[in-house]
């Protein structure tokens, strides 16, 4: 988050990560492969929900893999803003 390492999750770990007020940029990242990054604003009191799951799900033959492990390592991991709760 911002940069920083701010979780270390595994497949089906969840966290909980405070942050202040105002905007983030988050990204996952997973050895040399990721994510894209994707910004989010978040006001005082704001939890914001975020899935990460394989950006390759989808894709079932080795050769596609190899592209998400080189080429397209940006979009290994698909990180997805998925709500905003406001406290107010």
């Amino acid at each position: 988050m911002d940069g920083e390492i701010a979780a270390a999750l595994r497949a089906g770990d969840d966290a909980v990560i405070p942050v202040a007020p105002g905007a983030h940029t988050l990204r996952a990242k997973i050895d040399w492969c990721g994510s894209r990054s994707i910004d989010v604003e978040l006001g005082e009191h704001d939890k914001a929900h975020v899935v990460c799951q394989a950006g390759w799900r989808s894709v079932s033959i080795v050769p596609r893999k190899l592209l998400y492990t080189t080429i397209l390592r940006d979009r290994y991991l698909d990180l997805e803003l998925t709500g905003v709760e406001s406290a107010s």
